[in-house]
């Protein structure tokens, strides 16, 4: 009944969330979980399926890793690829999670549009998920767990098996006569998640039988409400972020403290960021309720920073240090990360006559001056920037182009007025960040 158990609940995820599944592929291990889902939705003959593993080489034992699961898709007739991920020596997390950030990513980075990843997490890894979140003081995203169904790339993800205990599984995979992996990892208590598996929840569970089911309902709950939640915050920004998107600030004033932390998270993953970490997302709680919020207030992010300024929050990219340089057709000219390139286009009518090496790209040292043209007063290039409502953080930074008689654009915000004879070009900013204030 287990393996019917599981095509339903994958079934049913498909159907609530309007999933296509063109392909499916079972993200494989060679362990017993993910083998329990590779059996059961290869006997329903119902998808198109594949089998995805990644190879880290972390472990001694990981070529024969691939082997197992190269020998459990041949006893499903389901083709099998493999990835090779590179795994970070530093960063979020123990090496663990570093392992499994790196899987994710593979997965990622190989999903079509249409495509879904099934996972064998189960009811036990819920619970543990669920205990080792809120040891970590997680809020309401936190506690919520692992969720059924989560998009990731192009693609989504479907956990069709947490509702089903580790018994169950073990029993759907025994006297199969197909090996399956064992990582040492796995009884490991080194490790916080073994650390709850092996020693916390059997303890827990003398006093409270069918602890584990009692968790994992738990999290169901909270996923239902921050659902609820979340849907909420998501119609409030639709009044609140502009088409540049930054978000104004007044409609998270008179929300309550946790209504604004959930708002100000999914603004983040709308932008397609990944919020900071909870006391740093207090803090710029903390520093709008002010009466008269500061126009410098800020808070980091990783590898972005959230700022204000005339009562909008944006999303600033990297500050990459600007390095000068030249421009010259043909040759893009890179602003470093998040922050786009310039080109030189050509363009009929007045545009900029180009010197023999191009423009010269510089940036603000203070004393700047534009020239509009023959007759027309010069503007102090400050006073320019404000006028033009360009963002605090971009005035040092905005790329200035200049040929032998000055400043002939301000990357493609403003240009000189040029001349209508030879060849005339005008500067093109692709993919270039929010720079101006709405």
């Amino acid at each position: 009944m287990t393996a019917t158990q599981i095509c339903e609940q994958f079934a049913e995820a498909l159907r609530q969330h309007r999933l296509p599944a063109r392909r499916v592929i079972v993200a494989l291990s060679g362990g017993r979980d993910s083998f329990a889902l590779l059996l059961a939705l290869s006997a329903a003959q119902r998808w198109r399926l594949a089998a995805w593993h990644v190879h880290h080489g972390l472990q001694a034992d990981a070529d024969r890793f691939a082997a197992i699961c190269d020998e459990q898709c041949r006893r499903c007739a389901v083709p099998l690829d493999v990835f090779h991920g590179a795994v970070a020596t530093a960063g979020r997390g123990g090496p663990e999670q570093r392992a499994r950030d790196a899987r994710y990513r593979a997965l990622a980075a190989a999903l079509c549009p249409g495509d879904v990843v099934v996972l064998g997490h189960h009811r036990d890894d819920q619970a543990e998920t669920f205990l080792q979140n809120a040891f970590r003081g997680a809020g309401g995203r936190g506690l919520r767990a692992m969720p059924r169904v989560a998009p990731l790339g192009a693609g989504f993800i479907v956990r069709p098996m947490l509702s089903l205990s580790r018994a169950a599984i073990v029993a759907l995979t025994t006297d199969i006569g197909t090996p399956v992996a064992d990582d040492p990892h796995n009884v490991d208590t080194r490790f916080d998640r073994v650390y709850l598996r092996e020693t916390v929840l059997p303890l827990v569970d003398r006093r409270w039988p069918d602890v584990s089911a009692r968790l994992s309902a738990a999290a169901d709950h909270l996923n239902n409400d921050y659902r609820l939640t979340v849907a909420a915050a998501r119609q409030r920004l639709g009044r609140a972020v502009s088409h540049d998107g930054s978000l104004a600030i007044a409609p998270l004033r008179v929300l309550p403290e946790s209504a604004t932390l959930v708002l100000l998270r999914e603004w983040l993953l709308l932008a397609g960021r990944r919020p900071p970490p909870p006391a740093r997302l207090q803090a710029l709680r903390i520093m709008l309720a002010s009466p008269r919020p500061d126009n410098r207030a800020s808070v980091d992010g990783p590898g972005y920073r959230v700022a204000l300024y005339q009562r909008r929050l944006y999303v600033v990219p990297p500050n990459d240090a600007p390095q000068a340089g030249s421009l010259v057709p043909g040759r893009p000219y890179s602003l470093g990360r998040q922050n786009g390139r310039l080109e030189l286009v050509p363009t009929a009518g007045y545009g900029i006559r180009l010197p023999s090496a191009g423009l010269r790209v510089h940036f603000r040292r203070g004393g700047e001056r534009l020239n509009s043209g023959p007759e027309r007063p010069q503007q102090c290039l400050k006073e320019w920037l404000r006028s033009a409502r360009v963002l605090p953080w971009w005035r040092d930074r905005l790329p200035l182009l200049s040929a032998e008689d000055g400043i002939v654009a301000v990357g493609d915000l403003w240009h000189s007025v040029g001349t209508d004879s030879g060849d005339r070009f005008r500067v093109a900013w692709r993919d270039a960040p929010v720079i101006q204030a709405i």
